[in-house]
């Protein structure tokens, strides 16, 4: 891949970060940025395990959304309380 290409790409993923990222935070506000940022990531690794054929299903944010909303509504429960849900 060219470098023109990698920074495109670098560049569109940040700013699908930013905005998955500012999704979550309006949906939990009461939850640590650090743990919003590591869902994120994570979503961000599903995608490109799906793109690569390595997963069969294709996580969206939607999911990470609730997931999040759980959380910050029952945070007792922490982050494995949402994933029962999806």
């Amino acid at each position: 891949m060219s470098p023109n290409k990698e920074n495109c790409l670098s560049r569109e993923y940040q700013e699908l970060f930013d905005s998955h990222l500012s999704i979550l935070q309006s949906h939990g506000p009461n939850v640590d940025k650090d743990i919003l940022e590591a869902i994120v990531q994570v979503w961000k690794e599903l995608r490109l395990a799906d793109n690569h054929g390595t997963i069969e299903y294709s996580f969206s944010i939607h999911e990470s959304v609730n997931i999040i909303k759980r959380f910050n509504a029952y945070p007792q429960d922490g982050i494995e309380g949402g994933m029962k849900n999806i």
